[in-house]
């Protein structure tokens, strides 16, 4: 199932989901379209790629951004002991851009608990992934969260505490399910 697209400089349509094959596995789907709808087969030469990581489980491709240099980012929620964030980079071409956290994967738990990811934005040269961490594996209760990464997928330190902005506003759960990067670079 697909759950985000963007049109890239083209005028093609590059799309994340999930590819889910029941009882075993899911994995994250990224696709590139031409405009009549069929699969642009200059990427991956099948139109798509579909990416698993093998210390994840229940992998679902939630948001993906183009950079100006056409690189796709694919951000998504992922098992891994508890939902984590997962970001992955792809060069144009469909490969993963391995000079992104060495392997084009970039796996990330922000508290120990429940990590979900919402949405993915391009600042700057900088990503920024948003959404909300559980404080505890026990209360229902979380946090809202902004974090940034550098180009090269480390986080960027001069970016909130550590490179993280988190909020709790009230008791309960508080959502960032959406963001906007501004045309002055300020965060909506």
């Amino acid at each position: 199932s697909i759950t985000d697209l963007v049109l890239d400089a083209d005028g093609n349509m590059v799309a994340v989901g999930q590819s889910h094959i029941p009882y075993t596995s899911r994995q994250i789907f990224v696709g590139r379209f031409l405009p009549d709808g069929s699969f642009d087969t200059t990427f991956n030469a099948s139109g798509y790629v579909l990416l698993d990581w093998l210390m994840a489980t229940a992998l679902q491709g939630q948001d993906v951004a183009l950079q100006d240099d056409g690189r796709i980012i694919a951000g998504s929620p992922g098992l891994v002991d508890n939902y984590a964030l997962i970001s992955n980079r792809l060069a144009p071409d469909g490969n993963l851009d391995t000079t992104y956290s060495t392997d084009g994967w970039r796996i990330q738990s922000l508290a120990g608990y429940d990590d979900l990811l919402f949405d993915v934005q391009i600042q700057d040269s900088g990503l920024l992934l948003c959404g909300r961490k559980d404080l505890s594996d026990t209360m229902p209760e979380s946090e809202l969260f902004v974090v940034r990464y550098n180009d090269d997928g480390s986080l960027d330190t001069s970016f909130g505490t550590s490179g993280m902005f988190t909020a709790d506003m009230d008791p309960g759960h508080d959502i960032a399910r959406a963001m906007l990067v501004q045309p002055d670079q300020s965060i909506l």
